[in-house]
């Protein structure tokens, strides 16, 4: 597994990547000794599995894949995918995506927007990998305030959140719909 930007993916219509970076992410997710797959990778292939993976994680309350994908595009926001090895048996060339998170950067603010693992790779860490790597490129563009909106009846979600360090900082009376609940509001400091 690896992980690429997806942001950059979309802006350049192809996955910059080298050696050593490939070599940083297989570290980070323990998994070191599968290849990087990075520059063969079509965007739009990842973004309509991102798009299929919205509609299965968030239902009605689903982006398109055409916001998706400017969101991607724009220079404002950060993208990460997680990536499982294509080259497995019955699996796509272009590699499965297992994850997708992405955070709008306003000059030293980030929020967090999107948050998706697919269903059987769930409770195994990839969300709170991907997050971690999310952070840390966007305090490295100068982000060193995270905020994010959370269902407060999505207790894995909030139990991840907590463990990466975000807060509790209020909460929006019905926010969400389908069904209707409140939003907490958490925040990180860097």
């Amino acid at each position: 597994m690896w992980i690429c930007e997806l942001s950059e993916a979309q802006r350049d219509q192809g996955f910059a990547s080298n050696q050593a970076d490939a070599q940083d992410q297989a570290a980070a997710l323990d998994q070191a000794n599968e290849p990087n797959q990075a520059a063969a990778l079509n965007p739009a292939a990842v973004l309509d599995q991102a798009a299929a993976l919205e509609r299965d994680c968030f239902g009605s309350q689903a982006w398109s894949r055409q916001a998706l994908a400017d969101a991607a595009r724009d220079k404002n926001a950060l993208y990460l995918a997680l990536m499982e090895n294509g080259l497995k048996a019955g699996a796509s060339p272009d590699g499965v995506l297992v994850g997708y998170c992405g955070v709008w950067l306003s000059f030293e603010e980030g929020e967090i927007m999107n948050v998706a693992v697919r269903k059987d790779f769930r409770r195994k860490g990839y969300a709170g990998k991907l997050l971690k790597e999310l952070l840390a490129r966007a305090s490295q563009r100068g982000v060193s305030r995270f905020i994010l909106e959370v269902r407060e009846g999505n207790l894995p979600a909030r139990r991840l959140y907590e463990s990466l360090g975000f807060q509790e900082a209020g909460i929006r009376k019905n926010f969400y719909s389908d069904p209707k609940e409140n939003a907490l509001i958490l925040v990180k400091g860097i």
